[in-house]
């Protein structure tokens, strides 16, 4: 009976506390590595978003609340690494610099855009560029995504290389 009721050893209580500094720096490593991923993946998905919604406007003509007798399309721009602006382009004469800009910040992640500003064009969804690139990433890291938009207006998006 005296057996049971021996104690730990310090050597027993300090490789349980070893192994459990272990195990608790594996899940915190996997866990930051989780988080960077869906960081990037719902940046990313949220600038795919703003892109679609920027084409179906263009797509269906839908003129902006300004004056603006006949659309042409709509501009888009990466201006910063957190920030998308986009515009309508109309047949009024105005130049671009005064047009009325939407503005989206994007804490998330860091843009950088390739191939912009692009312009949507009204009733078809195509870009007049070739096609254009916009590299998704996550601070201190090396995770990228790639969102494309063809000349069709086609948005996808893909891993980075």
């Amino acid at each position: 009976m005296k057996d049971f009721l021996r104690g730990a050893t310090l050597v027993e209580l300090l490789v349980t506390i070893a192994i459990s500094g272990l195990i608790f720096s594996l899940v915190i490593v996997g866990w930051r590595r989780f988080h960077i991923k869906r960081q990037l993946r719902l940046g990313t998905q949220r600038v795919e978003n703003i892109l679609r919604l920027i084409r179906a406007k263009a797509l269906h003509g839908e003129k902006p609340d300004t004056d603006c007798p006949e659309l042409i399309g709509y501009k888009v721009n990466v201006d910063s690494p957190h920030q998308l602006s986009w515009w309508p382009v109309c047949s009024d004469g105005k130049k671009e610099e005064e047009k009325e800009k939407t503005i989206v910040q994007i804490e998330e992640v860091s843009l950088r855009g390739e191939n912009f500003p692009i312009q949507f064009f009204a009733l078809t969804g195509k870009i007049a560029e070739e096609g254009a690139k916009i590299v998704v990433t996550t601070a201190g890291t090396s995770e990228k995504k790639e969102i494309s938009i063809s000349s069709a207006g086609l948005i996808s998006s893909q891993e980075g290389e």
